[in-house]
C-alpha cells in the first residue's frame, strides 16, 4: 500500500472525520512528518514547517501541486481539524503567533510520532489505542457538539431529532 493510502487508513482508524479523509488531508500529514513514499515510519520527524513549504514537499516528493491560493483550503480544511485532534501542534517556537502570520508552522504531536513509528509493527495497535484515549476520535467531538443543540420531540411515538436552524 501507498504511503497516501496508510496515511487514509490512519486517518480512519484515528476516528478524524471524513470530510478530512481525503488525498490532501493524507499528503499533509506526510508532509508535516516529512515522510516520503520510500521512506521507513520510523523516520517520521518534528521538524518545524510552515504551510507553503507543506505544498513544495507534497509537489517534490508526491508529484501534487496546489496552487498558491490553495494555501488558505489547507490550513482551514485540513490543519485546523488535525489541531483539534492532537496530530500535530502549532508554533511549539512561539506558540502566541499568530495563525496568519507566514512564519505560523506545525510539527507532529509526540503522541502521532509514536503511532507514526509504530505503523507495520506489533506495537501498532497499542500506540494507536493510546492515542485515542489520550486525545479521543475527533469525529465523535463533533458528534457530540451538534447533539448538544438538538431537541428531540416524540411524536406519536416516533422520536424527532431537531437542530438550530431555518430549513427544520
Amino acid at each position: 500500500m501507498s504511503k497516501t493510502g496508510e496515511v487514509l487508513d490512519l486517518l480512519r482508524k484515528l476516528g478524524i472525520p471524513k470530510q478530512q479523509q481525503n488525498e490532501r488531508s493524507a499528503l499533509t500529514l506526510l508532509a508535516i512528518a516529512q515522510i516520503r513514499e520510500d521512506s521507513n515510519w520510523t523516520e517520521a520527524v518534528q521538524q518545524p514547517i510552515i504551510i507553503h513549504d507543506i505544498m513544495n514537499f507534497i509537489r517534490e516528493n508526491y508529484n501534487r501541486d496546489y496552487a498558491e491560493n490553495s494555501r488558505e483550503t489547507i490550513r482551514r480544511q485540513t490543519i485546523h481539524q488535525f489541531e483539534q485532534a492532537g496530530l500535530i501542534i502549532r508554533n511549539t517556537d512561539e506558540p502566541k503567533r499568530p495563525t496568519n502570520s507566514p512564519k505560523t508552522n506545525y510539527v507532529a504531536s509526540d503522541d502521532l510520532l509514536k503511532v507514526l513509528h509504530s505503523i507495520r509493527t506489533e506495537n501498532f495497535e497499542f500506540c494507536l489505542n493510546e492515542f485515542i484515549q489520550n486525545h479521543g476520535k475527533l469525529v465523535e467531538t463533533y458528534d457530540q457538539r451538534r447533539k448538544k443543540h438538538e431537541l428531540t420531540i416524540r411524536v406519536e411515538g416516533e422520536v424527532l431529532n431537531f437542530s438550530p436552524g431555518k430549513h427544520n
